[in-house]
Parts: C-alpha cells; sequence; structure tokens
C-alpha cells in the first residue's frame, strides 16, 4: 500500500521545514525543497503528498505557486500529479540508452554553426556515457507537423531511441510530444513541464545593474523575441526585460524596444541588420542597449558598421557564444554562454534532472578587448 504524507503530525513537521525566502520565486524555492527530500529519500516512490490546499496552508504559499512547483517536478519526472487521485513520488526512470536527437526543419546557414556544435557536443557527451545517439530531421513544413514525425514513430516502435531531446520547439508539435511516452528534454520558448528554464530575469538583472553603474539611466532592447507572456501567463523575454527595467528605476520607451511583429522568414542575422540600421540612426538612443541573441547581434553589429561606427554616448551589451566568437571592432561588452554548458545541461535534464542548473547560470559579462583601445 502506498505511504500517505497527509498533514499529520509527522507530515506537518516534515513539510513544514520549508518556509520561502528571499527574492527568488516561492514556488521555484518549493520545487527545490520537494526535490532535495526525493533525491536523500525522504520521500519515497509512490508516495502520496498533501494536497495543494494543505501545502499552499503550510508554507503560507498561494495554491496557484504549490501547483507551479509540482508540475516543474512532473516536468523532471519525479512527480506524478492526478486530478482525481493526487501528487505521488514518480517511480525511478529507466535510463535512457538510445538517445534521438531532434530537429523539427533543416539548418540554415544562420543557425547552422552553433547547432551543429551543439549536436557535436552532445554526440560526444553521450559516447562518453556508453550511449548512443540517432539525429532525427522532419522534413515537413510546420503547417503539418500537428501529428507525430512518422520518421520518429518508427524509431521508437523499432528500438532505436528510447528518449528524446528536442532543439528546436515550434507551436506545432507541443501537444504530441509529451504523448510520445519516453523521457523527453527541449530547448524552447514555452513553459511546458518538459522545456528547458528559460528565465531571463538573473540574467537582465545583472546586465541592469552593469549600466547602471556606469551612469546609464534609460536602456532598449534588440531581440527576436516577440512581446506577451506564455500560456500560463509566465512573461517571455521582453516582458521579463520590463519588469526588471521597471524595478531597477530605469527608464525604457516602446520604440527602445525592437521586437518581430509577425514571424521572421528571412532569418535573424537580416532582421537584426535591418532594425539595427532604423534603430541606431535616431538621434534619440538611450544610454544602453542590448542585443540578444547573438545572431540577431551579428545583423546589428554590421548596422552599426554601415552608418559609420556606434554611437559614442550609448552603452552596448551584445550576446555571444563563447566558442562562436565574432568580431566588433568598438569598444562594448559582451555577454558570453558556452554551448558545451548547454550541451551538459540539456544532458542533465534528460539524464539527472535534479542535478541540471538553469539557464542563466551560464552567462558571464566581458569587457571587449578593444575597450581599452576605444
Amino acid at each position: 500500500m502506498n505511504q500517505n504524507h497527509q498533514m499529520n503530525q509527522s507530515g506537518q513537521s516534515f513539510y513544514s521545514r520549508f518556509r520561502p525566502e528571499g527574492p527568488q520565486a516561492g514556488y521555484r524555492q518549493a520545487a527545490a525543497f520537494l526535490r532535495e527530500a526525493i533525491r536523500r529519500g525522504r520521500l519515497h516512490p509512490g508516495e502520496r503528498l498533501p494536497s495543494v490546499r494543505q501545502l499552499a496552508e503550510c508554507w503560507q504559499l498561494n495554491p496557484s505557486m504549490v501547483t507551479r512547483a509540482l508540475k516543474l517536478l512532473e516536468g523532471e519526472q519525479l512527480l506524478q500529479c492526478s486530478a482525481k487521485v493526487g501528487t505521488f513520488v514518480a517511480p525511478p526512470v529507466r535510463s535512457p540508452r538510445r538517445v534521438g536527437i531532434y530537429y523539427t526543419r533543416q539548418l540554415n546557414e544562420q543557425d547552422f554553426h552553433f547547432y551543429a556544435l551543439l549536436t557535436v557536443l552532445l554526440q560526444q557527451r553521450l559516447e562518453q556515457r556508453g550511449l548512443a545517439a540517432t539525429i532525427l530531421c522532419d522534413d515537413r513544413p510546420e503547417s503539418e507537423q500537428h501529428t507525430p514525425c512518422p520518421r520518429l514513430l518508427r524509431a521508437i516502435d523499432e528500438g532505436r531511441i528510447d528518449s528524446l531531446i528536442v532543439l528546436m520547439l515550434p507551436q506545432a508539435i507541443l501537444d504530441w510530444l509529451p504523448r510520445l511516452g519516453i523521457p523527453l528534454v527541449a530547448r524552447g520558448e514555452n513553459r511546458k513541464p518538459y522545456v528547458l528554464d528559460w528565465n531571463f530575469r538573473p540574467l537582465f538583472d545583472r546586465l541592469l545593474e552593469h549600466c547602471r553603474s556606469r551612469g546609464a539611466g534609460s536602456v532598449g532592447l534588440l531581440s527576436h523575441v516577440s512581446r506577451g507572456f506564455f500560456a500560463d501567463g509566465s512573461p517571455l523575454l521582453t516582458e521579463q526585460f520590463l519588469a526588471a527595467v521597471r524595478d531597477h528605476g530605469l527608464k525604457c520607451r516602446d520604440d527602445w524596444i525592437t521586437t518581430p511583429s509577425d514571424r521572421i522568414e528571412t532569418g535573424f542575422e537580416h532582421y537584426g541588420y535591418q532594425v539595427g540600421k532604423r534603430f541606431f540612426s535616431r538621434s534619440d538612443l538611450p544610454d544602453a542597449v542590448i542585443l540578444y541573441p547573438d545572431v540577431v547581434a551579428r545583423g546589428a553589429v554590421a548596422a552599426i558598421l554601415k552608418r559609420g561606427g556606434p554611437p559614442t554616448r550609448t552603452q552596448l551589451l551584445i550576446h555571444r557564444h563563447r566558442e562562436l566568437e565574432f568580431l566588433v571592432p568598438f569598444p562594448c561588452t559582451f555577454f558570453d554562454n558556452s554551448v558545451a554548458e548547454i550541451a551538459d545541461q540539456t544532458l542533465n535534464a534528460l539524464l539527472s534532472p535534479a542535478a541540471a542548473r538553469p539557464d542563466h547560470d551560464f552567462y558571464q559579462l566581458v569587457a571587449n578587448p578593444l575597450n581599452e583601445k576605444g
């Protein structure tokens, strides 16, 4: 019979050890508490957790925060959640042995270097662990990807893959991915449980503090991410940026944010060039501008050089991947991350979910060596 951790005296004592504190979101702290309890054997496979209402009362959290914490751990395959029977500690997941690396389209010239390097690094790390890797690409148009890829289904049915890494995440595939019935992790702009953390707020906090320390009172953002929110109400990158701007007491006008109004058909670098030409030709620039991600930044840097050089009174903070450096022949500050660390995080999320680090841990602020030369 399954153990039941209802709020009896012993259960109350265990769960009351947790109290959210500090600026970190309460649901993340609650998830970390339960994750550690499962890892250390304090909560056992098959054990039933108290209800959302009971946990919310015990932890003095909004029930929606508790639900988000449980869903986060469900996505890590540590919990099993059912509206009818409750929430249970999941049984140990069978370790993947044959991993599929799934693309929803052919790589184009602009994103080839990043994804090609990420794929090679994933293959190397899987080989080092004695695991097999199979690369699968869905050649169908996105409009036809609302049903599972036949090539992918055959690979699962034939036993060629028993787990999956998804490196591109169009809206069309979101509904059927979790129904494949195999361990799954994905990278993309969505808050589904199986999608890795896309919390940019800690990064923006660091970037804006850097801007303020150098005298900036206003800031802009050039990015390819649309404005708005995920289905669960979580903010997209641009909304996270605006919230950070408000909290840091900086100024940002709507016309200092460039985001696409529709799907980008011409490629991110060309998009960065076009919006960069318009943005940097204006006379009322903010004190600092953030360029993200690197492929958009490349186009914007080309536009800056086309106009004769960077604005003299505007700080530029530019994203890049450490292994895919590009020359910026004028003063700026890079905020870079590592494709190798992205590969490690992705595999950890698949093989050891509790050990995966969040995306924002990987960024470092690095001064352009040309800064000293002006």
